[in-house]
């Protein structure tokens, strides 16, 4: 690999889906206090390395 060249060495894709219902009766009948919510999410994690060549003396 040379210097400002980017290695992507590993990704992860993860997708949660939530939902829930409430109240007497039907859940969404809202005139007895049904209701209905729901959470869709996403996450990425990606690792990438970029070496940079130092051009100090040691």
């Amino acid at each position: 690999m040379k210097t400002g060249q980017t290695l992507v060495l590993s990704g992860f894709q993860q997708a949660s889906r939530k939902g829930s219902k409430q109240g007497v009766g039907r859940p969404g009948f809202f005139g007895l206090g049904g209701g209905q919510q729901a959470e869709n999410g996403d996450r990425s994690l990606v690792v990438l390395i970029t070496p940079v060549l130092s051009q100090e003396g040691y």
